[in-house]
């Protein structure tokens, strides 16, 4: 079984090449592996594809008669999808009193309190953690105000980057010698929650405030220091090297695509178009040329804009240099001259 997650700006392309990727299948083999395979395949988050690019995508997974995979697209709302597709709709509610006493209970909170828990938080299962932390350390225990300074710099860490990290990771990030005291008050406020890799996330209600109670400046900081570490910038400080060494586990590609969506968050335009430039003939190598095509597709501005900048990037091609493939020439300002990439 693979699992493959979809974020704002994929196209089908690049799902497809993840779910490739993440299925060991070659390059353009995604049908003839779910047809010839007993494969699970779960597309999830699809609702950050348009509709078109969902029915592009779900083209692709459509079984034949006699195929042994099976593929489910997942979202929050009904998929774009065509022949072949069974459609179930499941609705998640709020926890019902008896249920929200039930997890109160399991989190040690007063039995008697557990009506007005469910009265306040409206049932949200995060919504009774959270009254349940700011019971037991008095006032509201997920305001970033009252974080001391290493949990808030690390739980900003989380918030930025979007994704689960170790505490190697984490203290890089944040600048500090050890997370694990960080995460231990983040975990004792139930802001984070630990996968089963032993990394930590950050609760998904928390992101916003923690974002909110932080200057553009603070934020563009920790993005940029992200970026470096997942595209494997050189530093002096040896907490990097030990981070790059728990990041290795992680698939590159998936680490230059983030590397490439976080520079342009913190308005690095350069440095991310820079990024696509330099790992354009390895992405393309691992068969990940959807996924490539979507971030030149989402950062028109930072990988085609005509300037001088943008130009002189480019290196004059030999006459004996491979025709550059069609997706290149697409764009108009990433002209023949470009290719191949640096």
């Amino acid at each position: 079984m693979a699992r493959v997650g979809c974020t704002a700006g994929d196209t089908a392309g690049a799902v497809i090449a993840r779910a490739e990727r993440a299925l060991s299948a070659l390059p353009g083999g995604l049908r003839r592996e779910l047809a010839e395979r007993a494969q699970l395949l779960i597309i999830d988050d699809a609702h950050h594809l348009d509709d078109g690019e969902q029915a592009r995508l779900w083209e692709e997974l459509v079984p034949g008669p006699t195929a042994l995979g099976r593929a489910i697209l997942a979202g929050r709302e009904r998929p774009a999808v065509g022949r072949g597709a069974g459609v179930a709709e499941l609705g998640v509610g709020a926890l019902d009193p008896a249920a929200a006493a039930a997890l109160w209970r399991a989190l040690g909170g007063d039995p008697a309190a557990a009506e007005t828990v469910h009265a306040r938080s409206g049932g949200s299962p995060w919504g009774v953690r959270r009254a349940f932390a700011s019971a037991r350390m008095g006032g509201d225990a997920w305001d970033p105000s009252t974080l001391p300074a290493d949990a808030a710099a690390v739980a900003l860490a989380l918030a930025v980057t979007g994704a689960p990290h170790g505490a190697v990771v984490l203290a890089a990030l944040a600048q500090i010698d050890d997370a694990s005291p960080a995460l231990a008050e983040l975990s004792a406020r139930h802001l984070v929650d630990v996968d089963d890799d032993g990394r930590a996330c950050l609760a998904a209600p928390a992101v916003s405030l923690v974002l909110a109670a932080t200057g553009p400046v603070d934020r563009a900081a920790v993005g940029r220091r992200a970026a470096a570490l997942l595209a494997g910038d050189a530093a002096a400080d040896p907490r990097w090297a030990l981070a790059r060494a728990e990041l290795a586990a992680l698939d590159p590609i998936d680490r230059l695509r983030a590397a490439v969506r976080l520079s342009l968050a913190c308005g690095d335009e350069d440095r991310a178009r820079a990024l696509v430039i330099a790992t354009a003939p390895r992405m393309l190598r691992r068969g990940a040329r959807g996924e490539l095509e979507a971030l030149v597709a989402g950062s028109p501005t930072a990988c085609t804009r005509r300037s001088s900048a943008c130009a002189s990037s480019w290196r004059a091609t030999p006459a004996a240099s491979p025709r550059p493939p069609s997706w290149w020439r697409r764009r108009p300002s990433w002209s023949s001259r470009g290719w191949p990439p640096r």
